[in-house]
């Protein structure tokens, strides 16, 4: 693929973290390879007069979703509203990613020299260091390839989410997924905590199943019946470690889960 002059939107999904978001939009302006214009699908509350005031407007449109829709939701509406426009390529990226200078002219070349449909996404450069995995770390992807592989499930709402969009899928449809060495982007701490909300303890167990068992890349393989074995340990362990005075809500939010996820279904739970 080999577009001269690309004509790209970048996609944004946030949830009430205005300081992040206006870190995140600066480093996208930053960028050596500019985008045509930035959409930010908002999960939270509205954005304020005080952000509005030091961003630049005119490439900005904001989907005010009006409720959390996690990061499963946030791209699922906010790409099915840049697929409304006419950019060749989205460049999808969490708010608490700041991508480095060079960061998307490095992915563009990666795709445009690629000889098969690619999909390129940011190294993300974490405190002990510099790591590649499918995540909303500044991903560029083609309108072609979206066309192909579709939108991210929104129902999943947070966890397993981006492996499922941005690693199992597209190697189902023989797109190829690369990270190139020289597109880095920096990844915010502020949201982590060894403490996590009850509903966590619901959507990790739930997607976990649901993707194993019920979706386009069902792996029900007893080496992955082990690894979802290990993981409820894992975080039953979690629990009662950073967790346990609220271990009987988490605990029946992991027993909801795992009943939801044998199912198949994926309720909306423990968020409103």
């Amino acid at each position: 693929m080999m577009i001269s002059t690309p004509k790209i939107t970048a996609v944004i999904t946030t949830y009430n973290a205005e300081t992040m978001l206006l870190r995140t939009m600066r480093a996208i302006g930053r960028q050596t390879l500019p985008v045509d214009s930035i959409l930010i699908a908002n999960n939270g509350n509205p954005l304020t007069d005080g952000f509005l005031e030091k961003v630049s407007r005119s490439q900005l449109r904001v989907v005010d979703l009006r409720t959390n829709t996690g990061p499963a939701g946030g791209f699922y509406h906010g790409m099915t509203e840049a697929l409304s426009g006419d950019s060749d390529f989205f460049w999808l990226l969490a708010d608490d990613i700041f991508p480095e200078a060079r960061c998307l002219s490095v992915l563009f070349a990666a795709v445009a020299a690629a000889p098969t449909s690619t999909v390129a996404i940011s190294r993300v450069i974490e405190p002990t260091g510099v790591f590649a995995y499918p995540g909303w770390n500044g991903v560029l992807t083609p309108r072609s390839v979206v066309d192909v592989i579709g939108l991210p499930i929104p129902e999943l709402f947070w966890w397993g989410e981006d492996a499922e969009y941005l690693q199992k899928r597209p190697r189902l449809h023989g797109v190829n997924v690369v990270f190139p060495d020289s597109a880095l982007a920096f990844h915010a701490e502020e949201r982590r905590t060894k403490s996590w909300p009850v509903w966590k303890y619901y959507y990790v167990p739930r997607n976990m199943l649901y993707l194993a068992l019920y979706s386009t890349s069902a792996n029900r393989s007893l080496g992955m019946k082990r690894r979802m074995a290990g993981r409820l340990v894992r975080l039953l362990a979690r629990m009662l470690r950073y967790d346990y005075r609220k271990a009987p809500q988490s605990f029946a939010a992991i027993s909801n889960a795992i009943l939801d996820g044998l199912r198949g279904e994926l309720p909306r739970r423990y968020l409103d």
